[in-house]
């Protein structure tokens, strides 16, 4: 019997070292863990910078300027055009990132975050990812603030979201982490604080709540909006959406005291941009207004975007075109889809809303309407 137990405890020491033995392959696997590639030098004929916007041909991205030139090869699986110094790329699921010319800068090694990874350049830093931490490089591809995040957003208005504190193994997530704010030197800011972020700072303000009320803190951590019932949006030119938590909506605007500028009238409301904001009327239609509640452009429209360039998307049944500030249709509505125009030039398509987006035509458009890039794939 005694050489029984002596057997079995042998045999429950061999299974526990083969499974302890699974279980690190396993989590060292899991951990994809990668030794960072630094960057290379810029090329000393490399394009100065300008604006760059993405095309697709034959299946791949690429970029092309403001004249419509293919100014970085169509050859990635992905990639986000601007007018940045160093542009992000993806080929099998792995981003680096090119200078203007095309030229890899930092090699394929990052991956996106899952929650939300924003894959260019805001206030000269962008967020890369790396061994399921994140951090942020800046315009050369060196890093500022060292990847020791779980989760990172890009900064606005001198800070930037990130999560801290979670624990994962083998795939599970044991400890959820804890959303704060960072500033530009890494450093976490109000930890200690007794409200949770609903939304980065935006016009100087942060929305955060307490108890199921929401309220604005400052860059001191401050409340400048103490929590209260009401639902308030994102301030963005000094005004923000009201509304109940009513069933019935009904959206007005805020001015950063938190008094009601604007009436609650409403069925819904866009932020302001360039002065004006768009909002459904009584009718259904949507127009626009401005920041005394005037109505500037009649609601007219059956979807009405944010301006930006001096132009918004305008929908009349499935069909989108351009108005300018005083509601004049400047781009006929006659495309499938069209986005915002973005220093100068917006992308459009032809094509119903039913194609899947990867398999539209698209090309771009001047604020006048006319094309610069006629629609492909």
């Amino acid at each position: 019997m005694k050489k029984f137990f002596t057997n079995l405890s042998i045999l429950g020491l061999f299974v526990f070292c083969f499974v302890v033995s699974i279980l690190t392959v396993l989590w060292w696997k899991s951990s994809s863990f990668q030794v960072y590639i630094p960057p290379k030098k810029l090329s000393s004929t490399a394009t100065n910078s300008r604006d760059l916007f993405n095309i697709k041909l034959n299946g791949k991205y690429g970029c092309i300027d403001k004249e419509g030139k293919i100014a970085i090869e169509p050859k990635f699986d992905d990639i986000q055009c601007s007018e940045d110094e160093l542009i992000p790329i993806e080929i099998n699921e792995k981003w680096g990132f090119v200078n203007q010319s095309g030229e890899i800068i930092l090699e394929l090694q990052f991956y996106l975050s899952p929650t939300g990874y924003s894959k260019y350049f805001s206030e000269g830093l962008a967020v890369v990812c790396m061994n399921r931490k994140c951090g942020y490089i800046d315009s050369s591809g060196n890093y500022v603030i060292e990847p020791k995040f779980d989760y990172a957003e890009n900064f606005s208005d001198g800070l930037a979201i990130v999560q801290i504190g979670a624990y994962d193994f083998l795939g599970y997530r044991l400890r959820f982490p804890k959303t704060v704010f960072i500033n530009k030197q890494g450093e976490i800011l109000f930890d200690k604080e007794n409200f949770t972020i609903e939304h980065k700072f935006t016009d100087g303000l942060a929305k955060v709540s307490v108890n199921g009320k929401f309220g604005f803190i400052d860059k001191s951590g401050k409340f400048v909006i103490n929590p209260q019932d009401k639902n308030i949006g994102s301030f963005q030119e000094g005004l923000a959406t009201i509304s109940d938590k009513s069933g019935v909506l009904q959206l007005g605007y805020v001015n950063k005291n938190g008094q009601v500028v604007i009436p609650q009238q409403f069925k819904q409301a866009g932020e302001f941009s360039e002065g004006l904001a768009n909002v459904m009327f009584e009718n259904g239609k949507y127009g626009y207004i401005d920041k005394t509640g005037k109505t500037v452009i009649e609601p007219q429209f059956d979807y009405a975007g944010t301006f930006y360039d001096e132009r918004a998307v305008v929908s009349i049944g499935t069909k989108n075109g351009y108005v300018d500030k005083i509601g004049k249709v400047v781009v006929p509505i006659q495309f499938g889809s069209a986005e915002r125009f973005v220093n100068g030039l917006a992308q459009v398509s032809f094509d119903d809303q039913n194609p899947p987006y990867e398999n539209k035509k698209r090309g771009y458009i001047d604020k006048s309407g006319n094309f610069i890039l006629k629609p492909t794939n």
